[in-house]
């Protein structure tokens, strides 16, 4: 009897661990499948993502031929509304990355501190509220040198006494996210100043056509904000074509201290896109470079801006 009972007990067992093992691998199978369908899934969607960046970049190939200034009222401004594809969607807009200021304009091409856009961007500070003095933790983070300015900043030293220590760059920016790192700014402090600056390679004018009204207080010393604002109210209907048009607007007048620092044409767009395939979302981030004739896609960036 009892060897009877042991042997039901024996089968009973040996069902319920094979039951167990085809349900396990039953799901792991459908994990695979899951997995396989997210993959292609991911990649469609992506594939996506780059018609829409092949979209961006036909549209300024043909800004290029067909105008001589750069502007939100022309084609490039116009935003792609949500569009049905094949199984997904896709949405993207432009963006004139010379509305913004470039850090790396704090910086010349020896690695030396650029006075005359230090003075731009501790103004574009002030008009976002911030404390001017930033601009010096920024500098250090990007000038070639060891030695801290004054009245303020970090070098080396105040990288690596850090909890977590790294050494401070000493080059030109890469990212906007850079200034996550710089000594001396707070997350707040980023997220205000993130929205208006940009980064990008060399010495980059501002576009007066496409700049808001803080960065427009920043390169013209003096502009209140109402007048910021009345300058962007004018120009959607009637832009900018030459710099000289600009200076000449009788808010401007004398006040622009430096003529290289603005213009009305722009090399530097950057395409947001977002594209979705069955269960997959994705963004795309695509700085796109226009210069004596050429076009081309020069950094691509995933996730959010």
């Amino acid at each position: 009897m009892s060897q009877r009972g042991a042997a039901l007990i024996t089968a009973m067992l040996v069902t319920a661990l094979a039951a167990t093992a085809a349900s396990y691998i039953a799901s792991r199978q459908q994990l695979d499948i899951r997995r396989t369908a997210n993959v292609q899934e991911s990649a469609q969607a992506y594939l996506f993502a780059l018609g829409v960046e092949s979209w961006a970049v036909e549209t300024l190939r043909r800004d290029a031929r067909n105008s001589s200034s750069d502007h939100p009222g022309e084609e490039w401004g116009t935003e792609l509304p949500a569009l049905a594809v094949e199984g997904g969607v896709v949405a993207g807009s432009i963006e004139d990355q010379q509305g913004r200021f470039n850090l790396n304009n704090l910086i010349n091409n020896k690695g030396e501190a650029s006075p005359a856009d230090i003075a731009i961007m501790q103004r574009l500070l002030r008009a976002l509220a911030l404390k001017d003095d930033l601009v010096w933790y920024i500098v250090d983070w990007l000038d070639s040198n060891e030695q801290p300015s004054f009245p303020a900043g970090a070098e080396d030293y105040s990288y690596l006494a850090r909890e977590r220590p790294y050494r401070c760059a000493n080059r030109p920016m890469a990212s906007v996210s850079e200034l996550r790192l710089v000594e001396g700014i707070s997350p707040e402090d980023y997220q205000v100043l993130s929205k208006h600056v940009t980064v990008l390679e060399g010495h980059q004018p501002v576009n007066v056509n496409s700049a808001g009204a803080e960065v427009l207080q920043a390169v013209v010393e003096g502009l209140t904000p109402a007048d910021a604002q009345q300058i962007i109210t004018e120009r959607k209907d009637k832009p900018f074509d030459t710099v000289d048009s600009f200076l000449q607007h009788q808010l401007v007048g004398n006040r622009l201290q430096n003529k290289d620092s603005i213009s009305v044409t722009s090399d530097n767009f950057r395409v947001h896109v977002q594209a979705g395939y069955g269960r997959v979302r994705t963004m795309l981030h695509s700085l796109i470079v226009r210069r004596k004739g050429q076009i081309r896609v020069v950094q691509r960036s995933q996730g959010a801006a």
